[in-house]
């Protein structure tokens, strides 16, 4: 049946298309008129550039800002958005002007993943602010603090110890991504429900953590739900109802958690102190879903971040055995074969310390953060942005940016490190502030110190004991898998354990 047919036999879709693309051209033209100042490429009807973006969108961003400028606009669907790039500008974003920037956009993906109570998806209001409040005091209590970096330290060492026995059992080629991420996962896991807790005696959580996430590749660029909003109307829903799908489960099994702790309440873990926290008259505005939720994203979203750089780590490594090898020697010339390494002695790790932070700056695993919006009308650079603008910061620029790092492209551990006359080699504070992997401001990783403290801890112990080697003899590829998570392509290693660990 030819389409004149079908709009004569079936007129009231005919209607319905008719109405759907006047509402859309209508919300478009008033989203797009209030940025039209702001210069940018020319996109395509309806998806605008959507469809530009490659299998590398966080480089053609990047590209586009070479000519357009740190500010410039784009059209993702029916959304006008402003990207940010270049440390100098999504520094005055996100710091300097930090309260104008820390919403986030009314997308309905934000609101389906976590019921509102996410501090990841959460518009900027009192709650948030508690609710991040109340988070940080429950990692300093129970993870980083006076007398606590201790028993974090020691989680570390026994996920660490465990991931090192079994590979020193593996003979020939093997891929570590699902023995990484169980590392990192075991650790938090016990963070959050208790110091004796093993996340390998819990088979669920152990599944959900380790298969893959699908909401990476959801969140990248923005949701297509979201943004092309007629999809959801004529195009299956499968992928969108597959993550929300996720997040309930996993929100399920920790309100099964949280009910079995909520009546003997203890406070050394996050769960457990976070319950603690909720009865006080002064986080009123915390609810029993909002709890649930901080581990939901600690378990979750850290989980990603964290084994995701260090697999990077263990990558890099692969392809450069000379830096490998430099790293290692410091190493084992400051702690010695047999010293675990702790938060403190990390600290006299100059050359380690800035190889993880080289290999952080390139590889910006979250390439976007999550996107932002303004709360009120403002000036970027030399351009108006009015509020409720949907703002994406460009955090892979960043760390690419030639006026902070000479040959940005070049992996080059030295150019965190400065030669000091009193104290030595040091790493160089200027440099390490330019690069922002974690975000910056209002909305900054909160998790920031606690994955630094692991990837660091678990990196130098792996090369203090261990050396990496490409597996079957193929380098692993420093090409990622676009996502809102910059993952590896898979890859396979093999480890040669160093003598006296053999």
């Amino acid at each position: 049946m030819c389409l004149s047919a079908c709009f004569i036999v079936f007129p009231s879709l005919t209607f319905t298309l008719c109405i759907s693309a006047a509402i859309l051209l209508f919300i478009w033209r008033r989203r797009t008129s209030t940025l039209q100042s702001i210069p940018g490429p020319r996109g395509y009807p309806i998806v605008g550039h959507m469809t530009m973006l490659g299998d590398a969108p966080q480089e053609a961003l990047t590209t586009w800002s070479k000519q357009y400028g740190s500010v410039y606009r784009l059209k993702f669907g029916v959304w006008p958005v402003v990207i940010v790039s270049g440390y100098k500008t999504v520094y005055e974003a996100l710091v300097k002007q930090g309260d104008t920037f820390a919403d986030r956009p009314a997308f309905q993906t934000f609101k389906d993943y976590a019921n509102g109570a996410s501090m990841s998806f959460h518009t900027y209001d009192a709650s948030l602010k508690a609710h991040r409040r109340v988070t940080s005091s429950a990692l300093k209590n129970c993870a980083l603090g006076h007398g606590k970096t201790e028993l974090t330290q020691a989680l570390i060492w026994r996920e660490g110890l465990r991931l090192l026995d079994l590979w020193s059992n593996r003979a020939g080629s093997f891929d570590p991504c699902e023995d990484v991420t169980l590392a990192i996962a075991g650790i938090l896991y016990s963070l959050c429900f208790g110091h004796d807790r093993l996340i390998t005696d819990d088979e669920s959580y152990v599944n959900i953590l380790t298969n893959v996430n699908p909401t990476t590749e959801q969140f990248a660029a923005g949701n297509h739900v979201d943004l092309l909003p007629w999809r959801k109307l004529f195009i299956s829903k499968h992928s969108h109802n597959k993550n929300v799908e996720r997040m309930r489960w996993m929100t399920a099994l920790n309100q099964e958690k949280f009910d079995s702790l909520k009546h003997d309440v203890d406070a050394s873990h996050i769960m457990g102190y976070m319950i603690e926290e909720s009865k006080k008259a002064g986080n009123q505005s915390l609810n029993a879903e909002q709890l649930v939720n901080t581990t939901v994203e600690f378990l979750s979203a850290g989980t990603e971040t964290s084994s995701t750089t260090l697999l990077w780590a263990i990558i890099y490594m692969a392809h450069f055995p000379e830096i490998q090898e430099k790293a290692a020697k410091e190493i084992l010339d400051t702690l010695g074969p047999d010293h675990l390494p702790t938060m403190a002695s990390c600290a006299r790790l100059p050359y380690t310390e800035a190889t993880v932070f080289e290999i952080m700056r390139l590889t910006t695993i979250v390439p976007f953060a999550l996107p932002h919006c303004t709360t009120r009308d403002t000036r970027l650079g030399d351009y108006h942005i009015p509020k409720g603008t949907l703002v994406y910061m460009n955090l892979w620029s960043v760390g690419r940016d030639p006026h902070s790092f000479h040959y940005p492209e070049d992996f080059n551990p030295d150019r965190f490190l400065i030669e000091d006359p009193d104290y030595g080699l040091r790493l160089n504070r200027d440099a390490l502030r330019r690069q922002l992997p974690f975000g910056a401001g209002k909305r900054k990783c909160i998790g920031e110190v606690l994955g630094k403290t692991q990837v660091m801890t678990l990196f130098t112990l792996l090369l203090q004991r261990c050396r990496i080697v490409a597996g079957k003899g193929k380098i692993p590829s420093l090409k990622p898998n676009f996502g809102d998570i910059l993952k590896p392509k898979a890859f396979d290693i093999s480890i040669e354990m160093k003598n006296s660990f053999e």
